[in-house]
């Protein structure tokens, strides 16, 4: 999944508006090792799509990735609604801000991303979707009304640069104008999804608003998988291999990545769940290289240290409220 899924507005700090750093004690050092454990299977999932683009469609993969997911994550949909009716008051007006919300991001985002890796690398894909929390943090300026401090200053105008250094490289969006569009524009609408959903993701909570709108989502694919244009689900006869891989994408590092990620939120500040997401750009970059051979280029080295420093300079500094 992308980064900041979780975290809306991109900042890191407690309830007390405080930053959250490391701390001791048993329960904190777990729920890390669980917040750990699920960017990890996040950073797996360029590589299975790309490994799949061969068998399956985008729009095919896309569906049954967050078909699996959303399964998978159906008892946190089921307890939530038993808890608290989940939609609570305004039910329609409620309910429609969810679908809407999945509908565009989810389903929307992640058509134009899985499109996007018929195009670019893994390793591109995954740098420029790392990037979220820096467009979260532009966003919110103008949404919430956020101010920046000197240090989100420096991570945006960071991220920007490592965007833009990707970018105009050699093998960047001259190699492929439709791929690294599609990608920037998934990115964007990401971004817009994530900072949207803080007043609803406030009064749910993280687990249920993310299952209720990955459900929205993957109903939304159900059109674009019957349309002629999109080309069905299947690019060939898929294996044991392939078959095995879309439910591992599925099940494991979306659904199981989701899991990891809810049971680490609740062991530390939701903040804090995020100082973690600026590691899924080498990780991924890294896993891209070893599997799938993808060259490694002195720019695209460069745009992950500079996009991975600059999203934990925004996720890390606390966001303060413009005044008036």
């Amino acid at each position: 999944m992308f980064p900041g899924a979780s975290h809306p507005k991109g900042n890191i700090s407690d309830k007390y508006g405080s930053p959250m750093l490391l701390r001791g004690g048993k329960e904190t050092i777990e729920g890390y090792l669980l917040l750990g454990g699920g960017t990890a299977l996040w950073s797996t999932i360029e590589v299975a799509s790309k490994y799949l683009g061969g068998t399956f469609t985008p729009t095919g993969i896309a569906a049954v990735r967050f078909g699996l997911s959303s399964l998978l994550l159906l008892p946190l949909f089921w307890k939530a609604l038993r808890r608290d009716g989940l939609l609570g008051g305004r039910v329609r007006e409620r309910a429609f801000k969810l679908a809407a919300l999945g509908l565009f991001g989810i389903t929307g985002t992640f058509l134009l991303y899985h499109l996007s890796l018929d195009y670019i690398p893994a390793s591109s894909a995954a740098v420029i979707v790392s990037s979220v929390p820096v467009f979260v943090a532009i966003l919110s300026v103008f949404l919430f009304k956020e101010h920046f401090t000197p240090i989100k200053v420096l991570g945006v105008a960071g991220g920007l640069a490592g965007l833009l250094l990707l970018l105009l490289s050699r093998g960047g969006i001259a190699y492929s104008p439709v791929g690294y569009s599609l990608i920037l524009a998934a990115t964007l609408l990401f971004s817009l999804y994530t900072a949207l959903s803080h007043p609803l993701m406030k009064s749910m909570g993280a687990a249920a608003f993310t299952s209720t709108t990955l459900l929205f989502g993957t109903a939304g694919f159900l059109p674009f998988l019957l349309h002629p244009s999109s080309g069905g689900m299947l690019r060939g006869s898929p294996g044991m291999e392939e078959l095995l891989l879309i439910l591992y994408l599925g099940v494991v590092a979306t659904g199981g990545g989701y899991i990891l990620y809810f049971a680490g939120l609740s062991k530390v500040s939701p903040g804090a769940g995020s100082t973690l997401l600026f590691l899924k750009p080498p990780i991924a970059s890294a896993l891209a290289v070893l599997l799938l051979g993808e060259r490694v280029t002195l720019p695209l080295l460069l745009s992950i240290v500079v996009i991975s420093l600059s999203v934990y300079l925004v996720i890390s500094s606390p966001s303060k409220k413009i005044e008036g």
